[in-house]
């Protein structure tokens, strides 16, 4: 702390002899910008600790927890929740001698963690700030800005009148809310500023919104992360369903099924994270109304389907939907040249099963374009794709080439980007023959699709085609009902919450009545 511009108040030390305890500690909270709390074995039972903590969130302080127990508490203090909590790794309980290197690894834990807490202290603090303004600028005469989700402790002492109580996104879940709504003597509506972007009006029938997404090789020259991807899409896919939306996704369960992000080595599989997302927040979808009564549709193309077992069929219970496609009517195989059934799986290991398989990846996406309204992409993959195109790209290109309302991230970089930029007119190499030509089995798959009389642009000729169409702006290739500057702000923009705020402002104006 003595290295930083920050000032510490420590009760222990800065209450003076004699001083009043009570005024002391409420001053020393409301002359602080965070509150750390050193969670011991004794802590709860502490009466000036638990005045201390009580008194930071009822003037609406961040908190800070620290947990150092190192046996156990008997009864924990139950308004310690509702805060960014670390671990205090020396807090380890130990009867026996410790030896030099025991000693030595516990002071160089202390000295990582304490720098881990002024961290979480300081953004904590900041987010908090940052939070508490923007939200004020939403709020009318009876509403109150919280920089933290609403708890019984902060709705029990709300000012008389309160029609409405804003917090940060995410929202909370519907299990959360329905038990802190009879806290308060009125009704009181809590909500987040995404959440109430999601909800307008919709017209009688179900629409579908398409995600294409998968791994992006260049996320981090753009400020992101699979991580970070992952955790967006989660946020992206929770207000497309609180806004009454189902989602469309063309990806597959398990990590060996070689196709759109599920390759080999990837380590993140979205349509499980998409499952798990639905399932933990099924109960705040309970009041959406004219909501689908399945919420996500999975498109999966022959062959690939054919792999899924009794494992996998179960894996999607009343969340979501199977879209599984037979082979495409132009197909023109026999079972000879696949060397196995049409029935049977048959992996993209020969120039006629690749060709099989690109066909039928074209056949899905095209597919799944006419079953859905919009299309929102980014990241995906540039290289070890099994399609005639990365599959990101060719579903933004499906879709472009329909006139439907396209969104394009380009914080993900990937095949987005790739597409973000040749609309723009800018050259990429990724869409030359010489770089096509260095991927594996590319030519093969080429030649292929030649030797079956198959007509297919070159790389050269459809970024042609898509820097004439990118030629308008992006407001008009792309009708996804944002202005240009609102476009380009799409493909910059960092913040999540801006990105989903941008996107259902688009859907609003394309998708209401």
């Amino acid at each position: 702390m003595t290295q930083l511009p920050v000032q510490g108040w420590y009760d222990s030390a800065d209450i003076p002899a004699g001083g009043r305890f009570p005024e002391e500690i409420r001053n020393g909270v409301l002359n602080s910008s965070a509150l750390v709390a050193v969670l011991t074995d004794s802590w709860s039972s502490r009466e000036w600790c638990r005045r201390e903590l009580l008194e930071a969130k009822l003037a609406a302080r961040p908190l800070i927890v620290v947990d150092a127990i190192e046996a156990r508490v008997i009864r924990l203090f139950p308004y310690l929740g509702n805060a960014v909590t670390l671990r205090w790794r020396a807090a380890i309980a130990s009867s026996d001698i410790m030896d030099t290197a025991w000693v030595e690894l516990r002071k160089n834990w202390e000295a990582e963690d304490a720098a881990l807490v002024i961290e979480a202290a300081l953004l904590e603090a900041l987010r908090y700030q940052y939070e508490h303004r923007r939200l004020l600028r939403s709020i009318a005469g009876n509403e109150v800005a919280l920089g933290t989700p609403p708890e019984a402790l902060t709705l029990a002492h709300l000012p008389q009148g309160t029609s409405r109580v804003w917090y940060p996104d995410p929202p909370l879940g519907r299990e959360e809310l329905d038990r802190l709504q009879p806290i308060s003597a009125a009704k009181i509506d809590l909500t987040t500023p995404l959440s109430e972007l999601a909800r307008w009006k919709r017209p009688t029938g179900i629409q579908t919104v398409a995600v294409s997404l998968s791994t992006a090789p260049d996320t981090d020259l753009y400020g992101g992360s699979p991580e970070h991807l992952a955790t967006f899409a989660d946020d992206l896919v929770l207000y497309l369903l609180i806004a009454g939306l189902r989602v469309a996704y063309g990806g597959v369960l398990g990590h060996d099924a070689l196709q759109n992000g599920i390759i080999v080595g990837d380590d993140i599989n979205y349509v499980e994270r998409l499952l798990a997302m639905v399932r933990s927040h099924s109960l705040l979808f309970s009041e959406v109304v004219g909501k689908p009564p399945v919420p996500i549709e999975n498109w999966v193309a022959w062959p690939i389907h054919l792999r899924f077992g009794e494992a996998e069929l179960r894996c999607y219970g009343q969340e979501a939907t199977l879209k599984d496609l037979p082979p495409p009517p132009d197909l023109g195989l026999t079972a000879q040249e696949l060397n196995a059934s049409v029935n049977a799986f048959v992996p993209p290991d020969t120039p006629v099963r690749r060709y099989a398989w690109a066909k039928s990846l074209t056949f899905m996406r095209t597919s799944m374009q006419q079953g859905t309204s919009a299309r929102i992409a980014m990241g995906g993959r540039l290289t070890d794709y099994k399609g005639l195109w990365p599959g990101v790209l060719e579903e933004g290109i499906i879709t472009l080439r329909a006139g439907q309302p396209l969104y394009l991230l380009g914080l993900f970089g990937g095949a987005a980007r790739l597409l973000l930029d040749v609309l723009r007119g800018i050259k990429r190499d990724e869409l030359t023959s010489p770089w096509l030509s260095a991927l594996p089995g590319s030519d093969e798959l080429r030649d292929e699709y030649r030797r079956r009389g198959q007509t297919f642009q070159t790389p050269e000729e459809l970024s042609a085609e898509l820097a004439q169409r990118g030629a308008s702006g992006l407001s008009t290739v792309l009708n996804n009902g944002l202005s240009e500057d609102e476009n380009i702000e799409l493909v910059n923009a960092d913040d999540p919450q801006r990105i989903v705020a941008l996107i259902l402002k688009g859907l609003r104006s394309k998708l209401a009545p």
